[in-house]
């Protein structure tokens, strides 16, 4: 790590910071993920996603295997450089729809689009979405 190597008096507490977030973000994908997968199944956004359907209330273990099983498969080669740069991609376009989204509501002014944010403007999100877009398609 670069910063570790700059970093005064010590670049141990630099290299347990970088350890502490990944695992942070791990465990943050992880319990996120599954019930995502089966909200947009239970909604039938996506047809082909109906077999993740929860059975009851708040069940998650379909969407749970499901990921776990992506994940396991996207890992099994054993080096996770071949899936990163698609990883970076979606998180950038996911970013930039949500970016569109919140401009298009800031902009339009719909009666059930109400951010709390007191210095909230539409223009903030257009830039949140062009950056995204832009870093995805460089």
């Amino acid at each position: 790590f670069v910063t570790a190597s700059v970093s005064f008096p010590h670049e141990l507490p630099v290299r347990i910071g970088v350890v502490m977030t990944c695992f942070g973000l791990v465990l943050g994908t992880l319990a996120t993920a599954p019930a995502l997968i089966a909200a947009v199944a239970a909604d039938e956004v996506l047809p082909f996603l109906s077999f993740l359907r929860p059975r009851y209330e708040g069940d998650k273990t379909r969407a749970l295997w499901f990921t776990s099983a992506i994940i396991g498969l996207a890992t099994l080669p054993g080096s996770l450089d071949h899936i990163s740069p698609f990883v970076t991609i979606f998180y950038l376009l996911m970013y930039s729809g949500v970016n569109a989204a919140t401009c298009i509501s800031g902009y339009v002014k719909p009666p059930g689009f109400r951010p709390t944010f007191r210095y909230f403007h539409w223009s903030v999100s257009f830039v949140g979405f062009v950056w995204c877009m832009g870093l995805a398609f460089l």
